[in-house]
């Protein structure tokens, strides 16, 4: 060690020969120190060896399992929304399910369904134009074959969905927990902070789902806006209608059910 020796130079006696004992002391531990490792080279192979299967079997596990943290599952039913045209009466809509129908029937591992018509439960609002179903899947031991397993079942049904003309048809998941939003997935809001016009929002989402479908993450991806339905404003008299001994949520949903879901 020349560098530290002649750091030494120039200092008494007494320090010298501490600063020897020292360096002794470092030679006989870094001896041993190094011919107990040269000892463990074959531990050493199979603790790496070990490490590495470890890692392995992680990067296995990862591709196999649900990578996200509320990972879409197979809880033993599916919800479907139906969309048409705005402003589509009760009877087309009631139309369009009857057709919905018939391809549920015919889709293996579908037990039975209910539908309500003239309801979404995306948007949480009564519509003429709007539909939603509630699909429960057999029990999972009578799921045997693959075409039976909720993913295909799901792939599947939206692939036939998307053919029929009537309107928008898919089908998506609950939420993974009970109470927590009304669907699967992750929700997003898109706003307006500049105060624009509606076509200056119904332009950028356009623009948002063009980019957001071409992400090979997102399987699909859809909104409930509906920038052509006009808005009307009802200003309601509530001291007749209390006069009157009528319930004003009963005056709410009436409006809102006559005018096909404006509120």
């Amino acid at each position: 060690m020349p560098r530290y020796c002649s750091a030494q130079e120039g200092k008494p006696r007494a320090t010298r020969k501490i600063l020897r004992l020292v360096q002794s002391c470092f030679r006989e531990r870094h001896g041993i120190l190094s011919a107990g490792v040269r000892r463990s080279d074959p531990e050493e192979r199979v603790g790496g060896g070990g490490t590495r299967g470890f890692w392995l079997c992680r990067v296995c596990l990862s591709r196999l399992l649900p990578s996200s943290f509320l990972p879409d599952e197979d809880q033993g039913y599916a919800y479907i929304n139906m969309q048409l045209p705005n402003a589509a009466s009760l009877e087309r809509t009631a139309a369009a399910s009857r057709t919905l129908r018939k391809t549920l029937s015919d889709t293996p591992g579908v037990q039975y369904y209910s539908s309500v018509v003239g309801f979404s439960l995306l948007s949480s609002v009564r519509t003429s134009y709007s539909a939603f179903y509630f699909v429960t899947l057999k029990p999972w031991s009578k799921r045997e074959t693959r075409t039976e397993q909720y993913q295909e079942i799901k792939a599947r049904l939206n692939r036939q969905l998307s053919k029929l003309p009537q309107g928008a048809v898919f089908t998506f998941s609950p939420p993974a927990i009970p109470g927590v939003g009304t669907s699967g997935g992750f929700q997003f809001v898109l706003e307006d902070r500049a105060g624009r016009d509606v076509q200056f929002l119904s332009n950028n989402l356009a623009k948002f789902l063009a980019a957001a479908r071409k992400r090979p993450e997102i399987g699909t991806i859809s909104t409930t806006f509906l920038p052509s339905v006009p808005q009307q404003f009802v200003q309601v008299d509530q001291e007749k209608v209390l006069k009157l001994g009528v319930a004003i949520n009963d005056v709410y949903q009436t409006i809102q059910a006559f005018m096909a879901g404006c509120s």
